[in-house]
């Protein structure tokens, strides 16, 4: 985030490069651990995190790059089915609000807003590099 954010502000483009090279770097290292299991909130923000390096990239570095960076996170989505089975939480009994219930309302919903961030920035990039979409029309409806 504080990448994208330095793209956009004036004042801070000497941090520019040297937050996009940590920031790649981190998503690398994570990619090389592929063996290590990882929970729906680091997936959830990995493919965030990828997103968001991928419209810097769009911004500030170049098409290709910011194609291969959005396609990793296309892929995760893919490959996980988690993001084609996203359901609502489970109601619990108690008529007051449960914490555990708020933050699984807003974790779906954090999965729901990447997945359509996704799914839009597929279809411009897909557009404009006159490409197929990555990501099917079939897996989209069952997170509307």
């Amino acid at each position: 985030m504080w990448t994208l954010a330095a793209s956009a502000s004036p004042f801070h483009l000497a941090l520019r490069g040297t937050l996009y090279d940590q920031t790649r770097k981190a998503l690398g290292k994570q990619d090389e651990n592929q063996n290590v299991p990882c929970t729906d909130r680091s997936e959830l923000e990995n493919v965030q995190a990828w997103l968001l390096i991928a419209l810097h990239e769009l911004k500030c570095v170049s098409f290709r790059r910011a194609w291969i960076s959005a396609g990793k996170a296309f892929r995760l989505i893919q490959l996980s089915p988690r993001w084609a089975t996203a359901s609502a939480p489970v109601e619990t009994d108690s008529t007051a609000p449960d914490e555990s219930h708020q933050l699984d309302w807003a974790e779906v919903e954090q999965r729901r807003s990447a997945f359509w961030f996704a799914y839009c920035l597929d279809r411009f990039l897909s557009l404009w590099n006159a490409s197929h979409p990555t990501l099917s029309d079939q897996v989209q409806t069952h997170l509307s």
